[in-house]
């Protein structure tokens, strides 16, 4: 959008007219509001796709007590069969209540007592600012999953996968060797 504006503003340049108030309005906010804010959709197809090119049986929107996880990966199929614990829970948290996230994650813990617990901030580009917003949470009601619960960022989310994707094959190759 912003490059067809730039265009549009170019062109009226050119043409000796005024560029349109409200064209100029929309760039400024363009470039104001340059934050990125992934998908919660996108992030767990990311998280899922991570998942897999490490070898893991990986399910999203998992249910369990009533409970729906966003993305849990388990050792391997036989250990989801066999209702083993998981090795990981992920919660992408986009907009929405964090409370209800880490309501989530500490339900994954006290079912599990797992150390593979992650919040997945989508809407902070650093990691310190998405703790900040996370961290009076874990001194009061979520005081459990201090110390265990782990905040990424979608943006490091996304610098994994591609990484990762980057060598696939040698990444499946060797996490076959566990087995």
């Amino acid at each position: 959008m912003g490059t067809i504006l730039r265009v549009y503003l170019n062109k009226e340049e050119k043409e000796g007219s005024a560029p349109h108030e409200l064209c100029e309005l929309i760039m400024r906010r363009l470039r104001a509001g340059s934050k990125v804010a992934f998908e919660h959709e996108t992030v767990k197809d990311w998280l899922r796709e991570i998942g897999e090119m490490l070898g893991y049986y990986v399910r999203t929107e998992f249910e369990s007590d009533g409970y729906r996880f966003d993305v849990v990966w388990w050792g391997s199929e036989r250990d989801f069969r066999g209702e083993r614990h998981p090795a990981a829970v992920f919660e992408v948290q986009r907009g929405g209540s964090l409370v209800e996230a880490l309501a989530r994650l500490k339900h994954a813990l006290d079912r599990w007592n797992i150390y593979g617990l992650y919040l997945v901030v989508t809407e902070e580009e650093d990691v310190e600012r998405a703790r900040r917003l996370v961290e009076p949470h874990l001194k009061g009601s979520f005081h459990e999953l201090q110390g265990r619960l782990r905040i990424w960022i979608a943006k490091r989310v996304r610098e994994i996968r591609d990484a990762l994707a980057e060598y696939r094959d040698e990444v499946r190759e060797l996490s076959t060797l566990r087995d």
